[in-house]
């Protein structure tokens, strides 16, 4: 039982990766199908995008643009904080959606990993930030894609980024 004890409180200590080893734009490109009526299937040319900024010492700004078939996108910006061995954004929960969306950003081998999923194999907490059939639910972009972002000065002054500060320090509160 102590053994466990101890295990546990390791894990609840781990630490989240430093920001600076994971700040910057993550990008995937890929192929994927669109179905057009009256033309069948088409391929078409796909991208999903990751920022991740550092806000202060314990916080990091994520935005996710992802891509699915059809043209289906899901779309997330928030400020997430560090909770042990990963980043954790948290909603307020809302008479409309009285679960709140929970991003969680943590490294898992060689890639990023963001998942709306509290528990694996949980449903998607976040799912009106996407379109049906598209999630955010476990995204994984490579480590080695990672980027530095070039543009800082307009992500900070983008309606996003403003919006995510104002929603943190209403939660301080």
């Amino acid at each position: 039982m102590f053994l466990l004890t101890v295990l546990a409180a390791g894990i609840a200590n781990a630490a989240a990766p430093a920001i600076a080893d994971i700040e910057g734009v993550y990008k995937k490109r890929f192929k994927t199908t669109f179905q057009m009526p009256g033309v069948g299937e088409t391929v078409e040319d796909a991208e999903d995008i990751v920022e991740v900024v550092r806000f202060d010492d314990d916080h990091v700004d994520v935005r996710a643009d992802l891509s699915f078939s059809n043209g289906r996108s899901c779309s997330f910006y928030g400020i997430a904080g560090r909770d042990g061995d990963r980043y954790v954004y948290r909603a307020a929960p809302t008479a409309e959606q009285p679960r709140a969306c929970t991003v969680i950003l943590s490294v898992q081998e060689n890639n990023l990993l963001l998942t709306d999923r509290v528990r694996p194999n949980e449903e998607p907490t976040c799912q009106d930030s996407c379109g049906p059939r598209a999630a955010l639910a476990d995204t994984t972009m490579p480590l080695k894609s990672r980027r530095p972002i070039r543009y800082m000065e307009r992500l900070k002054n983008s309606r996003q980024y403003r919006e995510a500060v104002q929603e943190l320090t209403a939660a301080k509160r």
